[in-house]
């Protein structure tokens, strides 16, 4: 399409960023995070899958990434759409070799082709009546593409984009409210010994016995890290924690249990608290097993 109208151009762009933003945020991630047991994890489910989407193309396809970089370049000074595409054929030629840039491995290309999150696809789809949705591997290559199949192809990357940064914002909003939920039901409960920590003072008030203990506990549920020698574990955390080690073997014995001593009303919640703030440890650094153990004693003691 070199006689492309301007206008109608720009106003593709325009009409499929909004489609594709207001399709992914609005119709499904606001269903689905308000169907969710845990928010927290399916808000960093969306992040994986969404890092993804944005990341891979620009990894694999180098040609692809030259026009990203060559559009976002010329849209930061003012040029429009259609004058950075016509700019992009008139500058770029089509023979350009994509070995100049970093190139993915044959393990990443092979892991885009197969693994792509079909059924996430699948569940936008149906959430959407869209029967027409694509779950085979789009054409990135900007030289075979006609302007119009460039257009959308880009909207969508930006508004891919523009969903990341909304989930990014929309997590550090959740954390900062759980928190303060957290601080609201822990009071003064379980920090046990934190004289002996050498953690800033900020930050005392967290790291309590039970929610260390707590961690360890499921680490140890886990991966079998010790054979049912409570004892000697405690020790161990004792090590690792510096805290005493009584309450880490009462806890060790007792993990889902309030100490007779700090028994009040509100106690569930306490513990609830403390589990969602472990979890978040290990939900960072990908321990899906011991997230769920988490969530089903959760789920557990809401269920009383």
């Amino acid at each position: 399409m070199k006689n492309n109208n301007i206008h109608l151009l720009e106003g593709l762009f325009e009409s499929e960023r909004q489609r594709h933003y207001g399709r992914f945020v609005k119709k499904i991630y606001e269903n689905r995070i308000a169907k969710s047991e845990d928010k927290l994890y399916a808000i960093n489910e969306y992040l994986k899958n969404y890092d993804f989407k944005t990341k891979a193309p620009l990894l694999i396809h180098g040609r692809w990434k030259r026009f990203i970089n060559f559009m976002e370049q010329h849209r930061a000074i003012g040029a429009s759409v259609s004058a950075s595409i016509k700019l992009f054929r008139t500058q770029v030629p089509p023979t350009i070799d994509s070995s100049s840039f970093e190139e993915a491995s044959p393990e990443e290309i092979t892991m885009f082709q197969t693994e792509r999150d079909t059924e996430f696809i699948e569940i936008e789809a149906n959430e959407n009546n869209d029967t027409t949705a694509d779950t085979e591997i789009p054409e990135y290559n900007p030289h075979i593409l006609t302007d119009e199949a460039l257009v959308k192809r880009y909207a969508e990357w930006k508004a891919q984009n523009k969903f990341l940064k909304f989930l990014q914002d929309e997590k550090k909003k959740y954390l900062s409210k759980r928190e303060t939920e957290n601080q609201d039901a822990i009071g003064g409960d379980g920090s046990n010994s934190d004289t002996d920590n050498k953690v800033e003072e900020k930050d005392k008030k967290h790291f309590t016995t039970r929610r260390q203990t707590l961690a360890m506990h499921y680490l140890n549920l886990c991966y079998k890290i010790t054979q049912g020698n409570i004892k000697s574990y405690s020790k161990f955390v004792r090590f690792l924690t510096g805290k005493n080690e009584k309450d880490v073997y009462d806890f060790l014995r007792r993990p889902m249990e309030v100490n007779p001593d700090q028994k009040r009303e509100g106690s569930d919640k306490a513990l609830i608290a403390d589990l969602n703030y472990i979890e978040q440890y290990f939900i960072d650094m990908d321990c899906s097993e011991v997230v769920k153990l988490i969530q089903k004693d959760i789920k557990s003691i809401k269920a009383g």
